[in-house]
């Protein structure tokens, strides 16, 4: 069976702006894994690409386009009916917004894992729905986000 992981955009920071050098090959090795299907979303995308491009950061920014580019395998769209769900877990777990629209995603896409590098405290870590797992990466550093 092959894996669906959706990747958290704190993964996709911490691969390349992590000053954490743990944290930072623990991203990367989650990114670049090729036995797995990477699926992510346009919110991944809207978390980090502006910022960095208005910043000015092109390495990073062109790191970033090539992560959506070259290693996500599936991209779930954005939907009344997604955004209504992720307005439920929202409700029902005390999720902000992007972390709601993330696991949304995550099981809009039908993913197994979802992969982060947040804090194993944060209220997504009690989301008990489609039979996703939530992973942490986090070292006990900042994230870089």
């Amino acid at each position: 069976m092959t894996l669906r992981r959706y990747i958290d955009s704190c993964v996709v920071i911490a691969a390349f702006q992590a000053s954490d050098p743990e944290l930072a090959e623990a991203a990367l090795n989650e990114i670049e894994g090729n036995h797995e299907i990477v699926v992510s979303s346009h919110f991944v995308w809207l978390e980090i690409v502006p910022k960095t491009a208005r910043h000015g950061r092109r390495e990073t920014l062109n790191a970033y386009l090539n992560f959506f580019e070259e290693c996500v395998d599936y991209y779930v769209l954005s939907s009344d009916q997604l955004v209504r769900r992720a307005m439920e877990l929202a409700r029902t777990y005390a999720l902000d917004a992007m972390d709601a629209l993330h696991v949304a995603a995550a099981l809009e896409g039908r993913c197994d894992e979802f992969v982060t590098a947040e804090k194993p405290t944060k209220p997504f870590f009690s989301v008990r729905e489609g039979g996703m797992v939530f992973r942490t990466i986090w070292t006990g550093g900042r994230t870089g986000h």
